[in-house]
């Protein structure tokens, strides 16, 4: 499969200083139609989702979708500045049985507006010290986000088991800048 024809998605995480250094905001994922698809149903995730039609661009795309996840009626969610959103890695992610075959990106935020409330997407948000993620985290991210808050460029690929549940083979690698989107 070219990566042309593979979806696009992104994931934001929120990080701020702690008192153990780096935190980053993370919450439990809920089963919705495409959270099963991609087998990320309760795991703990950062926001993030499919690149849209009426998304010029990924970072248009986690603009949108960090402040979709994190809104409820009568009350906003988070807000993110375009030039907020940094985008630091991009990876092609397969799985096995090749039902969840995508490009990401990730990106760090530092600045944002708002609170998260708990949603149809994501419950239970909070800041984890990013020396401490808890076991159910996607085993890419406990890989690439301790580099990525550190300020590096990453690129590569990752291939999960079938269920998502284990990262079987994986490259990851430093790069100066990211493909164009």
């Amino acid at each position: 499969m070219s990566t042309t024809t593979l979806k696009r998605m992104t994931v934001g995480y929120l990080i701020r200083e702690g008192v153990q250094g780096p935190e980053v905001f993370m919450g439990r994922k809920i089963a919705t139609p495409s959270s099963l698809k991609l087998r990320i149903a309760g795991k703990i995730i950062g926001y993030g989702g499919k690149r849209d039609v009426t998304d010029p661009s990924d970072v248009a795309c986690i603009v949108r979708e960090c402040e979709t996840e994190t809104a409820v009626p009568g009350k906003s969610g988070i807000i993110i500045e375009p030039d907020d959103a940094v985008p630091m890695a991009r990876f092609v992610v397969k799985n096995e049985d090749g039902r969840s075959d995508l490009i990401l990106t990730y990106f760090v935020i530092k600045k944002w507006t708002g609170e998260a409330n708990d949603s149809k997407e994501i419950v239970g948000a909070r800041f984890y010290p990013i020396n401490d993620l808890p076991e159910d985290v996607l085993a890419l991210d406990t890989i690439v986000l301790p580099a990525i808050i550190a300020g590096q460029k990453l690129g590569g690929w990752a291939k999960y088991d079938a269920e998502m549940s284990k990262l079987v083979a994986s490259d990851v690698y430093p790069v100066e800048t990211l493909e164009h989107e």
